[in-house]
């Protein structure tokens, strides 16, 4: 059986994950209350772990995490079998992820936001994405500043919860913001981060005084849907409150949602207008020659008179066979002129 690991001595840190790559996430809290980030020891690109789920995490990591976050020794920590994904942890125990302490300043025991949100939703913590943790942190320095407090329903009310894409049988669950509240494009990408994941021992060290039978662990196809009380004009004003904060803490975050919105605003303008059916100085296409259509009967239309359409190689009116006898000799009882026109359409003349 395998032993929960200890604290430890602290892995040599030889700097950040290089799979971050080049790209640059502005760090800069701007709040109270939005922690800054922990650099981890660099770690061996695995793309195998990509593909089949299997958690990243080994002892090495688990003792740097333990070292640089702070975790308690009465913190039981388990790192999953090659065969265990975030839904398999075992009976007693959860799963977290390590960008959710390093980037994001959870600690243990858990918020209890974070765990009664994932409750009443009726998910494990897992299902959720980094974003639910990313929106309830900053959401909460933000109530803070405004000098309110964040519970569960006001977070309800200024988020929406959505399906991911699908993994496996099952999707992740994600947050989006409403009421024109922006926090910018701080710590929004962080690659890889559903490979390194682990499980915690269900207990007062872990989750304090929450009810240990609330800590959920099996993924679900959907989450459980919230019937919201009506909005007051006092929650109206927190939604005023919070939103014009925003905007004045991350300017150059709202400023770019409104060029994205005038740019979108701009295509659907272009699309709703008709285009004229001839535009000026522009010759209308028809693709073939127009022909003035000649009537021979009541139900076939020849596009070129016969005078037009006369060849040297067309053959005569004695060449017909003589059971028709001369043109002028055709009678109804004969043949009918729909016969004889297409006799004299398919003999060129």
């Amino acid at each position: 059986m395998r032993r929960p690991f200890l604290r430890g001595i602290p892995h040599e840190d030889t700097g950040s994950d290089p799979e971050l790559g080049e790209e640059k996430v502005p760090d800069c809290a701007r709040l109270d209350g939005i922690p800054q980030k922990i650099e981890m020891p660099w770690r061996s690109s695995s793309r195998s772990l990509a593909r089949d789920g299997q958690s990243g995490m080994t002892e090495d990591i688990v003792i740097a995490l333990r070292e640089r976050v702070g975790i308690s020794d009465a913190v039981k920590i388990l790192v999953p079998l090659p065969d265990q994904r975030p839904m398999d942890a075992p009976p007693g125990w959860f799963c977290l992820y390590e960008c959710f302490l390093t980037e994001f300043g959870i600690r243990f025991p858990v918020l209890p936001l974070l765990l009664e949100y994932a409750y009443e939703r009726g998910v494990a913590l897992s299902q959720l994405t980094h974003g639910v943790v990313r929106h309830m942190v900053f959401s909460a320095a933000l109530a803070k500043a405004a000098g309110m407090k964040l519970d569960r329903e006001l977070f309800e009310r200024i988020t929406d919860l959505r399906a991911g894409v699908k993994e496996g049988g099952f999707k992740r669950f994600h947050t989006s913001m409403k009421h024109d509240i922006v926090f910018g494009d701080h710590r929004t990408k962080i690659h890889h981060w559903t490979r390194y994941y682990f499980f915690v021992k269900v207990d007062r060290a872990s989750v304090g005084d929450f009810d240990p039978s609330h800590v959920l662990t099996k993924w679900v196809q959907e989450p459980g849907r919230i019937v919201p009380r009506k909005v007051n004009t006092t929650l109206k004003e927190k939604f005023r409150t919070l939103r014009d904060l925003s905007r004045e803490t991350w300017a150059d975050a709202f400023a770019e949602t409104e060029r994205k919105k005038k740019e979108k605003k701009g295509k659907a303008i272009a699309i709703a207008i008709p285009l004229p059916d001839k535009l000026p100085g522009v010759a209308r296409k028809t693709g073939l020659r127009k022909r003035a259509p000649a009537l021979v009967d009541d139900d076939i239309l020849i596009s070129d008179p016969l005078s037009k359409r006369m060849r040297s190689d067309s053959c005569e009116l004695g060449d017909l066979p003589q059971s028709l006898g001369s043109l002028g000799g055709v009678t109804s009882g004969d043949f009918s002129s729909r016969t004889v026109a297409l006799l004299l359409v398919r003999a060129g003349i």
